[in-house]
């Protein structure tokens, strides 16, 4: 059995956290934020898709064996592991948690990040369903009206997500990001001279044609990129392999230095050091259109101005921070100056709405109001 963190023994609520994401565990935001809800509720983590990423049958045995001591010592926030039969398996989930609610009179609260319809639900007798929806895939909503209408509550952290939501299930409400904690980062310090930085996965939302003007435009500067790849490995589309063409023909330039994954609790202890953050999105693209990308509070967080194609949500932001939009390679490469000339002066201006806005979107803020509406939705 997969034990993350330590959750409260005592408490009724047992809160089923399914999350949907391309790898075995979620990105680090997500999992912070089950560490603390795990303070206040027993906590049961499944990856979604339900069961696409089956256990080896050898540990089938294993895992039954610590889940029958999870009846007696519920102290451990832990993952639900999915073995070969599949029916046998969603039984097993049913049965488990309906002793739960049986004999010591749990209340099974479903919360899930992701609008998609999924079998494993038909296997959680929730009493309350939760949906955290941080953003918008192509046809998400559209295929799964009816799925989503079930909610009694849905969180959005965006207007624009609000907006369209709202749509579909009058229960939604907007509550914070918490994409991190409220804490800002030291906003003077010693830059790398001549970096820009993009950090993030190396996927589908980004515009690669975009990226290769902007590199060869600006040939002094010097480009970092931190992050997977994941083109032709989570989330696989036809037109990968072409997009993973133009990633490489972009690594061949010497002013380009890909410095792949880096580990967390690293990354807060270097960011500081580069001078501009891009977001070189494409913007016909239904998730990057509701996007409100990560990458943006950890570049402001980090004393970074950024740099971002034309999003709905950083469009926002873009007066009141050090945030420049550009819709053409020469502008991009005109505000990645103009950016790169501001001084730690010229920053420190921002610096009082930049704390602000931290502190309204921290992850403090969201697990508040996300304990509060989940307790008033049990009474």
């Amino acid at each position: 059995m997969t034990k993350l963190f330590p959750c409260n023994p005592k408490s009724k609520r047992l809160l089923i956290y399914c999350s949907v994401v391309p790898h075995n565990f979620p990105p680090r935001h997500r999992l912070e934020f089950v560490k603390r809800l795990s303070r206040h509720c027993q906590v049961i983590f499944i990856d979604l898709p339900g069961g696409s990423y089956p256990s080896p049958f050898s540990s089938a045995l294993k895992f039954s064996l610590s889940l029958v001591d999870t009846f007696f010592k519920f102290d451990h926030c832990f993952v639900w592991e999915f073995f070969r039969f599949r029916r046998l398996n969603d039984f097993g989930l049913f049965l488990y948690l309906q002793l739960q609610k049986l004999f010591f009179d749990k209340k099974v609260i479903l919360y899930t990040t992701s609008g998609y319809e999924d079998r494993i639900y038909r296997a959680i007798p929730f009493d309350y369903s939760v949906f955290d929806c941080p953003d918008i895939h192509g046809g998400e909503f559209e295929g799964s009206r009816q799925w989503i209408q079930k909610f009694d509550l849905v969180f959005t952290n965006t207007r624009l997500v609000y907006n369209f939501v709202s749509m579909f299930n009058p229960r939604t409400m907007i509550i914070p990001s918490g994409y991190r904690s409220g804490e800002a980062l030291s906003f003077i310090g010693k830059k790398i001279p001549d970096s820009v930085l993009f950090l993030g996965g190396i996927s589908q939302r980004i515009d690669y044609d975009l990226l290769k003007k902007i590199v060869r435009g600006l040939p002094k500067l010097h480009f970092y990129f931190l992050g997977e790849l994941y083109l032709k490995k989570y989330y696989v589309e036809r037109q990968d392999s072409l997009r993973l063409k133009k990633w490489r023909q972009i690594l061949v330039y010497p002013n380009v230095h890909y410095l792949r994954d880096v580990p967390y609790k690293a990354l807060d202890s270097f960011l500081p050091f580069f001078e501009v953050g891009i977001i070189p999105y494409l913007t016909g693209d239904v998730f990057n259109n509701f996007s409100n990308p990560i990458k943006l509070y950890d570049y402001l967080a980090s004393g970074i101005s950024v740099v971002s194609s034309a999003l709905p949500n950083v469009v926002s932001l873009a007066r009141d921070y050090p945030v420049y939009i550009a819709s053409s390679p020469e502008e991009f490469i005109r505000k990645i100056k103009q950016a790169q000339d501001k001084t730690d002066k010229d920053f420190l201006k921002y610096k009082k709405n930049i704390n602000k806005l931290l502190g309204q979107e921290s992850m403090e803020e969201k697990l508040a109001i996300t304990l509060k509406n989940i307790k008033e939705l049990i009474r």
